[in-house]
Order: structure tokens, then sequence, then C-alpha cells
């Protein structure tokens, strides 16, 4: 997201319109705000640009043209006109960890560990990149919860969050075992970790247990191991546990450069 100040240095109002050109097919921008409005003399205001960009677009630095023009409505004077770049640079994001395995139970889409408001869960990983720039997780509901789904990653499962985000149920799949129900969440902001280091994804809601839950799809196994670099946790009054001799761990897959 691009920021810029936006400020009427003369003694009468001015009308400011913005526009963008040059923006690649398919790619949307979004001018937050209205795009024409009028400034009061020596006033000034912030103007957001956002730009989104296709997950298939190409790597490489791409030149949006960027317009201010302002006129004053009480002085006949053509329109003073700027013109500016916004170079908006686009990496190829990279897979970095992922466990994509899950317990299979008969003919459902594997175990899932159960999250509402008085159970919270956390899985482990080790990136070996220095930018995580999106998180997929494969989760699910189960009835109607009553809050939304906090999803965050932190250096310990009861510090601060590092980048969170929230989710409402609709917007994941429900019921047991549907395989495409992988959330894809594309940071806002790309993440600086430490590679070799190690962080946690962390899942918490207050739902109601009896009205509704989340689910996480996990693998459990007593020998071998889904994840060796990590394990997945889960919350209770004493702080937060893990299993000693079953090995779980959570669905993840960690994108970035």
């Amino acid at each position: 997201m691009f920021r810029f100040t936006v400020r009427n240095d003369g003694n009468v109002p001015e009308t400011i319109s913005l526009s963008l050109d040059n923006v690649p097919d398919g790619w949307y921008s979004i001018i937050q705000g209205p795009s024409e409005w009028t400034y009061p003399a020596f006033t000034s205001g912030l103007v957001y640009i956002e730009v989104l960009v296709p997950e298939d677009s190409n790597s490489g630095t791409y030149p949006i043209s960027f317009s201010v023009s302002a006129i004053s409505p009480s002085v006949s004077e053509p329109p003073i006109q700027v013109s500016s770049t916004l170079n908006v640079n686009v990496v190829e994001l990279v897979l970095d960890q992922s466990q994509t395995h899950t317990t299979q139970v008969f003919s459902s889409g594997g175990l899932s560990f159960m999250i509402y408001e008085e159970l919270s869960v956390a899985q482990s990983f080790v990136p070996s990149i220095s930018r995580i720039s999106r998180l997929d997780l494969r989760i699910s509901f189960f009835g109607r919860p009553t809050d939304k789904l906090r999803i965050s990653i932190r250096s310990s499962p009861h510090g601060n969050p590092l980048a969170s985000t929230e989710v409402n149920y609709w917007m994941l799949a429900s019921g047991w075992g549907e395989k495409d129900s992988w959330y894809k969440w594309r940071l806002e902001n790309d993440l600086d970790v430490t590679p070799g280091e190690t962080y946690f994804i962390v899942l918490e809601t207050n739902s109601n247990a009896e009205q509704g839950s989340y689910q996480w799809y996990t693998a459990y196994g007593l020998i071998s191991d889904a994840y060796p670099q990590g394990s997945l946790y889960w919350s209770t009054i004493d702080g937060w546990r893990t299993f000693i001799i079953l090995k779980a761990d959570a669905t993840f897959r960690t994108y970035g450069y």
C-alpha cells in the first residue's frame, strides 16, 4: 500500500482529483476515499493507494503512473497537474515449510483438532527463508461458531502476534473431511523472520463449543513424524502442552522469499 500527503498551501479552496494509469491487465487498484474532493485553504490529508496483484503475475518491477490535478473554483486559472510513478515490485513466492498430511479415518478427510473458547491450538515451524508472505491452513468449522477465528504467527505460543488476521466461519469449508478446505492468508505486510529460529502458528477463538467450533486438520503417529521440525501444542489452564509419546502436526504451508 502506498501513502501520500496531499496539501493545499494556497489561500483559497482547491478541488483535488487523482488518477492511475498503466495498471496491468488483471490487476486492481484502489484509491481509498473519493478520487476527487475539495481541500480548504492551508489544509492537507492522507491518500492511500492499494494495488492488488494476482498470484500468477510474473516477478519484476511494474511502473504505474499516478497523477494529481488541482483546480480552484474561485480562480480562473488552468489546473495544476503533477505526475509521478509508483514502482510495484513483484517477487516470486516459494514454498518454504509445509505439512499437508492428515490421519485418515474411514472415508473422512482426516482427523482434526478442535478450537473453541477453552481450547487454543498452535503449530511450531522453522523457516529457512527470511520473509513470510503467505500462510495456508487446512481448516474448517462445525455448527455455527459464535466468534471469528483468530490466526497469528508468534515467536512463542503465548507471545504477542508478529502478524495476525481474523476469519469468519462462513469463509471456510464446512463439515467433516472436505479435502479442498485450504484457507490462504496473504499477509498484509511481509513478515521478517530469522531462518533456523522456531515460530508458532496460533489459532484461537471465543466461540462457545456447544454452538460451534473450528477444526484444524492434523497428522498423528507413534513412529512417523509428519513434520520433524515442529510439533502441535494446545492450551490448558496450566499453559501450553504438547504430546510426549504421540507425534502430532497440524497442516500448514508457508510461502515467502
